[in-house]
């Protein structure tokens, strides 16, 4: 869009002149073609952010970098709003380059391009049919497609639960415990059926790092403004998930020092960019991001015995979802490592 816009300022330039002369014509030209070859490329451009200064810079990707980069324009249109301050393929480029820059394995990285693309918990404002999956796998491979698939179609109160198992059992013995024999067990959104995902340990230490790396790229942005979508007001975007991202960084931190560029490192430095007057503030579950995931909710919690008062706490059809989740966001010294998910 500046590209655009600055194009039309130099054709203004251009248009006060009934004759301009030819060397100054020449020299608007040229400029103008280089623009516009710079708009078309395809190369990301990264927003400044604290989580920015990790990633890898644009100038030294390479060309296959920039060729697996072009082929997310088969899939997502520009100018996409996202949750963040950048358009969403800005967003996905970015989680790409950060993950890139921290030394994620390459099948992490890749991922990291395409984590959305199917719709997620928290963003549904775009999303490719499952049908395409294949299409996907052909361009990031297998492994990456299955780690952005679990991502878009996870439950992230199921994935926080097995977080708080694991950071609790990290707090008391000083280190993690091994892999359960039976895989880590997550379940997909209630909307989607709630089958069962089932990760080996360095499939779910891979899909935390990529959690982490999406929220911290994109974190800072978003607090700029308020959200009516996830009951936001300016700033209160860091209350998200807030204990289990900060347990997130310590698992990675726990499994290898170096990972995601030292995880609690990273963590801490974005984090410091927050305001005082949010820090107390927690917001422990997502808000339904559409009638069917709002549906689903109310059903589940219905058959589980929960639902169906006005009492507090209750989460039936006679109380306010919205409501619900905004309580979630109250003060962290309430709160232990994983609270009420």
């Amino acid at each position: 869009m500046p590209t655009a816009v600055l194009c039309l300022c130099l054709g203004a330039a251009l248009s006060r002149h009934r004759r301009p002369p030819f060397a100054l014509s020449r020299l608007l030209a040229f400029i103008c073609v280089v623009l516009v070859a710079c708009l078309v490329s395809g190369s990301p451009s990264l927003r400044p952010t604290i989580a920015s200064k990790y990633a890898t810079p644009v100038e030294a990707l390479s060309a296959a970098d920039r060729t697996l980069l072009a082929s997310l324009s088969t899939f997502v249109p520009p100018s996409v709003a996202h949750t963040g301050a950048t358009g969403f393929d800005e967003h996905l480029h970015g989680v790409y380059l950060l993950l890139k820059g921290s030394g994620a394995p390459e099948s992490t990285q890749k991922a990291g391009l395409y984590h959305s693309v199917y719709g997620t918990e928290g963003f549904q404002g775009y999303s490719i049919s499952l049908s395409r999956r294949g299409e996907v796998q052909r361009a990031i491979g297998e492994q990456a497609e299955a780690l952005a698939f679990t991502f878009c179609v996870v439950d992230r109160a199921a994935v926080d639960e097995q977080v708080g198992l694991l950071h609790d059992a990290l707090a008391a013995s000083g280190r993690l415990p091994g892999p359960p024999p039976d895989g880590v067990r997550l379940r997909s959104r209630p909307e989607l059926g709630n089958f069962d995902i089932v990760l080996t340990a360095p499939e779910f230490l891979a899909f935390l790092e990529l959690s982490l790396a999406d929220w911290l790229e994109q974190v800072e942005g978003a607090s700029e403004r308020a959200n009516p979508l996830f009951h936001w007001g300016a700033g209160e975007a860091w209350a998200y998930r807030r204990t289990a991202y900060r347990a997130m960084a310590d698992i990675l931190a726990a499994a290898d020092p170096g990972r995601l560029g030292g995880a609690k490192a990273v963590y801490a430095e974005v984090f410091s960019a927050e305001g005082r007057e949010t820090q107390t503030l927690v917001q422990a579950r997502t808000p339904p991001m559409s009638g069917a995931a709002r549906d689903a909710r109310v059903a589940m919690r219905a058959a589980a015995g929960e639902g169906g008062g006005e009492e507090e706490g209750g989460y039936g059809p006679k109380r306010d979802l919205e409501a619900f989740a905004r309580s979630r966001i109250r003060g962290a010294a309430n709160h232990r490592a994983m609270p009420d998910l």
